[in-house]
């Protein structure tokens, strides 16, 4: 939760940056590809939690997402860009893909299409040897 570690905000995306590229770098070592996703954006905060929402959340998404972005380059490292998919172009999760129970969490709907856009990139894939 990076509102309730604010003054480490720079230090934790310094080494989120880091570490995204190594885990990326590792998995290429023994594999001909990876895919890694965007986080998946959330829904409409519930007025319950909305006292204790950092209101910077969502910029905090977008530059994690813009980080696993820029670790993948369409030939070895893919991306399968779960915020772009569920969140149709907006900030939050559209209501279709909403989970009730939770707003941090999406429902069958949501799986269904990220899995139908997996199998799309997997087919669209061809293996790039090293």
């Amino acid at each position: 939760p990076l509102g309730a570690l604010a003054p480490q905000k720079a230090l934790i995306m310094e080494r989120l940056e880091h570490n995204i590229l190594s885990i990326r770098d590792a998995l290429l070592e023994r594999s001909d590809a990876v895919i890694l996703t965007t986080v998946f954006p959330p829904s409409a905060v519930p007025l319950a939690r909305r006292l204790a929402w950092d209101p910077d959340t969502l910029q905090d998404i977008e530059r994690v997402n813009a980080l696993i972005r820029h670790a993948t380059d369409g030939r070895r490292a893919l991306l399968l860009d779960a915020h772009a998919l569920l969140g149709e172009g907006g900030p939050l999760l559209a209501e279709r893909y909403a989970d009730a129970d939770f707003f941090l969490h999406v429902n069958s709907a949501a799986y269904q299409r990220l899995n139908a856009a997996l199998d799309e990139l997997l087919s669209g894939h061809q293996p790039v040897r090293r």
